[in-house]
């Protein structure tokens, strides 16, 4: 069921058992009545009133939710919805932008390995459905431009039992949390499937944070296995992450990364402080409220040891010169290929930003501290 046609056909087929199944238990249905609109005929129709076919999902999901055309479906019969072998999940709620909940588990087939785009733009939805899945290989842009969306479950990594079609695959990272304004916190430990063994381009980290207004921090991200990438791989990665207090990259066995990067543009100079729409972080879904915002050094020291704090000003910004150290320390090194190959990497930074916090403005860092950069084959350009 891959072609346009063929898809527009099951909905078709779809559209019409249900319609049937209502004009059946008495519900008074027009040849005209859009497929979404559908709720204005249900409100007196029960679940238990449904044939049972009715509120049993199968087949294939690719495009089956997308664009909203199921929500007054969900909304009506979502706690009395079953799923069972479900395939193609790729793009499945894709443009459901008013879905607020899924509140039904996915139940997927032990083939079904592609999960891209499965939840982008459902820019409303403020938590993931249980999904059940066996074998995952791609899930690129999967929580894309999913504004209200605070979270990631700690367990998520276990709702695949295998992992390992990620080798194969494509997936890596970029545009992963774009725009996802709410978002707070997620477990790292199913990012690093994302890469661990995937021979991807070098858009690894493209794009995968950008916008994420709330982060509270970006702690042991994976580094890509994939050797020798030889240009850009963080266009955007960390940009309007305005509240990000920390962004570290993860260690092999205890021991910093040595890769063949080279071109690298690791830009850390918007993340800091000033939102320019401070509104994102407060009118979607991340829990931060207006009394938490940082402005002068009262609130600062009223505040700073508050989890939902924030500020718009620079000199306040989370991200400061400890936060440049221990990202710095981190760094893959990289020395080895540059001496071989020529090219340098660099690393942006705000030189005041955090300058009346207590950690210090990150141009104050000693030549010592910077000296760990270069030492991995990283210019440090304080902006």
């Amino acid at each position: 069921m891959g072609t346009t046609v063929e898809k527009l056909n099951y909905l078709i087929e779809t559209k019409n058992a249900i319609k049937t199944a209502l004009i059946n238990k008495g519900a008074d249905v027009n040849e005209g009545t859009p497929f979404r609109d559908y709720a204005s005929v249900v409100d007196s129709i029960s679940a238990s009133n449904l044939p049972e076919e009715a509120l049993n999902l199968t087949g294939t999901c690719s495009y089956r939710f997308a664009y909203d055309m199921w929500n007054w479906f969900i909304e009506t019969f979502g706690k009395s919805i079953k799923t069972q072998n479900l395939i193609g999940m790729d793009y499945a709620f894709y443009y459901s932008d008013e879905l607020e909940k899924i509140p039904f588990e996915l139940n997927c087939d032990e083939y079904t390995s592609n999960y891209n785009y499965m939840f982008y733009s459902c820019s409303s939805l403020k938590e993931l459905p249980q999904i059940n899945g066996v074998k995952i290989q791609t899930m690129e842009h999967m929580f894309e431009y999913c504004r209200r969306l605070r979270t990631i479950p700690d367990d998520f990594e276990s709702w695949f039992a295998d992992w390992s079609p990620m080798e194969r695959g494509r997936s890596n990272m970029s545009y992963m949390f774009r725009d996802c304004y709410s978002l707070r916190s997620f477990p790292v430990s199913f990012l690093k499937h994302c890469g661990e063994k995937t021979y991807s381009s070098n858009t690894y980290f493209n794009y995968g944070f950008l916008r994420c207004y709330a982060l509270d921090e970006l702690s042991d991200l994976p580094i890509p296995y994939t050797e020798t990438f030889t240009y850009g791989n963080f266009a955007k990665s960390f940009d309007s992450c305005h509240r990000v207090k920390n962004i570290t990259f993860a260690k092999e066995n205890g021991l910093i990364y040595k890769k063949n990067w080279r071109s690298m543009h690791l830009e850390l100079t918007t993340n800091v402080g000033y939102a320019d729409l401070p509104d994102r972080i407060l009118n979607y879904n991340s829990g931060i409220t207006a009394d938490k915002e940082v402005v002068d050094d009262a609130t600062y020291q009223a505040l700073k040891n508050d989890p939902d704090w924030f500020t718009c000003k620079k000199e306040y910004s989370r991200y400061n010169k400890i936060s440049a150290i221990n990202t710095i320390n981190t760094l893959p090194d990289t020395s080895e290929y540059l001496a071989s190959a020529g090219g340098q990497n660099t690393i942006y930074f705000v030189g005041a930003a955090g300058s009346a916090t207590d950690g210090g403005a990150i141009n104050t860092m000693t030549e010592e501290e910077v000296a760990v950069a270069a030492a991995k084959g990283w210019t440090v350009t304080f902006a």
